[in-house]
């Protein structure tokens, strides 16, 4: 694990293996300012495409906390370690629901949302404190 602070938010980079297509993802954590481990959980803003707009959305998130906004979340990005358009990522694959003409390797949609509603909240909610009822996913499209 990877940590290091920036802008009041600590980055924390982690990667795991899908179980259900064994696929290998990159999980960016930014945590929030104030964040402790004890206390009420923090809401969390989960998001794809996090290797190119992680800490640009921890950085809109933490100053529209500081203006109270929005309380302190933490933000839980979704990557592939490859910019969108470079090899290795999966976006094309992942974010449709079928293959297309235009997108071949598409129609893994249903596969990483399973990912994500089995895997990734589960593992943030053990690693964090996170307040359950309060989450949020933002994400592009193709």
């Amino acid at each position: 694990m990877l940590m290091c602070q920036l802008l009041f938010i600590f980055y924390i980079n982690f990667e795991t293996q899908n179980k259900t297509n064994s696929e290998d993802y990159y999980i960016y954590v930014c945590l929030p300012k104030h964040y402790n481990k004890i206390g009420p959980g923090f809401p969390v803003l989960y998001m794809t495409d996090a290797d190119d707009f992680t800490m640009m959305t921890a950085e809109v998130s933490r100053l529209l906390a500081v203006n109270a906004d929005i309380p302190e979340v933490i933000v839980a990005g979704i990557a592939y370690g490859s910019h969108i358009m470079e090899k290795g990522n999966k976006r094309f694959r992942d974010y449709s629901f079928a293959a297309d003409p235009n997108y071949p390797e598409g129609g893994g949609a249903a596969l990483f949302l399973e990912f994500f509603r089995k895997e990734v909240i589960h593992l943030v909610d053990s690693l964090y404190n996170t307040n359950q009822s309060e989450r949020a996913f933002y994400g592009t499209s193709l």
